[in-house]
């Protein structure tokens, strides 16, 4: 094969000799720019993506609703406590929550809202979450929702965090939570704490939340 390649060129005319140098240079030259492009665009995300702010949910409680014995409803206005955090190493910029809980199921809805509702957020717009700092954010509930819970029903606490990064660009956070049993204490049978997991859904970021 190479034998014959070397008869073509030496029978070839000068210009198309010239014509077959240019264009293997051009070929050459393009596979080596789409390499490079590749390796750049690569780098480019990785540090685009190790220099992000990153906003993770990390755990709910409940407030204002222990030391009491279960049946009876809190004194005053207990609270949801969401608590989240900047996992990355840059801040988060323009920070807004949506936070809501939602009405006592015993089985995990399938889809929640998770529009944005200006009169619900928590977290003003231009808040600033430094790297590596935990903040969190509250909302009052009707005590009746913790009697639910006492009476094995479900309380589901979700919600929304939407941030930007130095980058510009805008991101967001899903959450939720579940809370349908409590601890006592065991010497006066009075209330510890509500306990919360995650829920199987509802928890992703960015493109990995379905719309």
């Amino acid at each position: 094969m190479l034998k014959n390649l070397y008869q073509k060129w030496r029978t070839a005319s000068f210009t198309d000799q010239i014509m077959a140098i240019a264009t293997c240079f051009i070929a050459s030259a393009t596979i080596i720019y789409t390499v490079f492009s590749i390796i750049q665009t690569n780098i480019s995300q990785n540090i685009f993506i190790a220099q992000r702010a990153f906003i993770t949910t990390k755990k709910v409680v409940i407030a204002g609703a222990s030391g009491i014995k279960s049946g009876v409803k809190p004194i005053g206005k207990p609270q949801v406590i969401v608590h989240y955090g900047n996992s990355g190493q840059t801040p988060a910029r323009k920070v807004i929550a949506d936070f809501f809980y939602y009405r006592i199921r015993s089985r995990e809805p399938e889809e929640f809202d998770f529009q944005h509702i200006p009169d619900s957020k928590v977290i003003s717009e231009g808040a600033l979450v430094g790297p590596k700092d935990d903040y969190w954010f509250s909302q009052d509930i009707p005590p009746d929702n913790l009697i639910d819970i006492q009476n094995k029903k479900t309380l589901f606490v979700y919600g929304q965090i939407s941030y930007f990064d130095i980058f510009n660009k805008r991101h967001i956070t899903r959450f939720c939570f579940k809370s349908y049993r409590y601890t006592l204490n065991a010497v006066n049978g009075t209330i510890i704490d509500y306990i919360f997991h995650r829920c199987e859904k509802h928890n992703c970021d960015d493109e990995y939340c379905n719309n």
